[in-house]
């Protein structure tokens, strides 16, 4: 069988965007709380000054406006829960029509964006230094 390796699309992700620990959204975060809110808040600024666009019901939004539009969405909606599931629920298909939300990327490539946000999730679980106690 085929192992599923879920890094597969961190390669072309690394070509646009700064390894995470050189970002200014993960010196931001580690000063922080490290709550799961963070965690989600993270990922909105580690994508929110880049050439990528999001495809949310076909039409294509620059970074800017998409990172405007999750902030209110996370705003009205984030109650508390593991970051993981709710980007699960709330970062694959659009509403109402249930289309799948997705990242295009500077060249042109789209990839589902709750793919590309778990991926980079699992890179800042990965490097995230322990807490001090």
């Amino acid at each position: 069988g085929t192992a599923f390796f879920p890094f597969q699309g961190l390669a072309l992700a690394e070509e646009s965007l700064p390894p995470a620990e050189e970002s200014s959204a993960y010196r931001r975060f580690v000063r922080g709380p490290r709550s799961e809110l963070a965690k989600l808040l993270y990922l909105m600024e580690r994508f929110s000054n880049t050439d990528f666009a999001v495809i949310y019901n076909g039409t294509t939004h620059d970074m800017p406006k998409a990172v405007r539009y999750a902030r209110s969405y996370i705003a009205k909606h984030y109650r508390q829960e593991k970051v993981e599931s709710w980007l699960m629920r709330h970062s694959y298909r659009s509403e109402p029509d249930g289309k799948i939300i997705y990242l295009k990327y500077p060249s042109g490539k789209r990839r589902p964006l709750m793919h590309v946000l778990l991926e980079e999730l699992e890179v800042l679980n990965r490097i995230m230094p322990a807490k001090a106690s």
